[in-house]
């Protein structure tokens, strides 16, 4: 066996073990053991967007709420490369990229790789879901960026839950400029996890903190999704 040969085959193997290790993303449930709503929480689906993952983490390692009916099931890394290597997209694939642009839209439609499935099949038993992202800018001063918005799906209930996280999460922050937004019908058209839920008929809430190339300081927007969380929490009577 040649050397080239050796090579590129070691480079299959390490291949493989990457792409594996990657594609078996953690799930963790917190139960409360009593009746009550389902909540999914989506960390970091761009790994350029770290507070996602950092403030699931912060949950999960510090028990931060103390569930009084229903369950959180919380998924810290959906992208652990991407995340490790701090770039958006799926490190490892070559089509479909994208987490986020990886989901259906349409009824005849399946996920694109087996995250996006994976995702799918959680959000199906879930009642409400939470997509933690982080945008480049403040909307409030540069509305092509989604930063510091919360953007809900169709549903009227996610909408009203959408503005009271946005009036709460607001009265911490002194600058107006700096203060979220509540977006209604936001790209549609995308693949994206807002597109599969409005499908299947979900509530869904879209949170992006101002935080590409820490615009802001990492603990202000991991408070900031906390804050977040624990408003649609105490607003589905949760905690």
């Amino acid at each position: 066996m040649t050397v080239l040969l050796k090579s590129a085959l070691l480079l299959l193997v390490f291949y493989i073990l990457v792409y594996t290790w990657a594609n078996r993303i953690d799930v963790v449930v917190l139960n409360s053991n009593q009746v009550g709503p389902t909540v999914l929480v989506v960390g970091s689906t761009h790994g350029n967007e770290p507070a996602g993952t950092v403030s699931i983490e912060h949950i999960i390692s510090n028990r931060l709420f103390s569930l009084q009916r229903g369950q959180l099931i919380l998924i810290p890394r959906p992208n652990k490369l991407g995340y490790l290597l701090n770039t958006r997209c799926l490190p490892y694939r070559i089509i479909h990229t994208d987490l986020n642009r990886n989901y259906p839209r349409k009824k005849n439609e399946n996920p694109k790789e087996s995250i996006s499935f994976k995702i799918c099949e959680l959000a199906k038993k879930a009642d409400l879901i939470i997509d933690l992202h982080e945008g480049w800018g403040f909307h409030r001063m540069t509305p092509t960026s989604l930063g510091s918005g919360i953007y809900p799906g169709d549903t009227r209930f996610a909408i009203r839950l959408a503005y009271h996280a946005a009036d709460a999460v607001n009265c911490s922050i002194r600058d107006q400029k700096k203060q979220f937004v509540v977006g209604l019908n936001n790209h549609p058209e995308l693949h994206s996890l807002r597109s599969f839920c409005n499908l299947i008929n979900k509530h869904y809430i879209l949170v992006e903190t101002t935080g590409q190339n820490n615009i802001q300081p990492i603990h202000t927007r991991r408070n900031q999704m906390l804050h977040i969380i624990r408003i649609v929490l105490l607003q589905m009577q949760m905690i």
